[in-house]
């Protein structure tokens, strides 16, 4: 990878706040799995990463998979990438592109209705608000105990 590439990758992951959801320090693995949870912060990432990946067969298409999903999840940045990319690829690969994500989709729990006015949303495991998985830490109160 050149040193113009490794700049431009790292510009990327700052500028969408990249360490604000996943641990600094997180590997390959983590990140996959955060992204597989649901995270839209880790499917933006893993899609960064295929995105300008070498050496990697159909990089492109698994960009635009991982960076759908965030976008589905609310994440603009996604969406930009998505639409720059998705331009490079062919039509069948743009219906890989779908099928893959519906079968992401089939695979993930229903969406919660959102919450009456005056009542907390309620928060499930793969949900966009309230998702952590086993090792990270739990949502933290935001009322103050009085």
């Amino acid at each position: 990878m050149n040193l113009r590439r490794i700049a431009a990758v790292i510009a990327l992951v700052a500028a969408t706040g990249f360490f604000g959801s996943v641990p600094a320090r997180a590997d390959l693995g983590t990140i996959r799995r955060e992204a597989e949870h649901g995270n839209a912060q880790a499917q933006l990432h893993l899609g960064i990463l295929y995105e300008f990946g070498y050496h990697l067969a159909d990089h492109n298409v698994k960009a635009v998979v991982w960076y759908t999903l965030a976008a589905e999840r609310g994440s603009k940045d996604a969406a930009r990438r998505r639409n720059l990319l998705v331009t490079r690829l062919s039509a069948s690969e743009k219906k890989t592109v779908a099928r893959e994500v519906a079968a992401f989709d089939a695979r993930m729990p229903p969406a919660l209705p959102p919450a009456a006015p005056g009542r907390a949303a309620a928060k499930t495991k793969g949900s966009q608000n309230g998702a952590h998985s086993a090792g990270s830490a739990p949502p933290v109160p935001t009322h103050s105990t009085r």
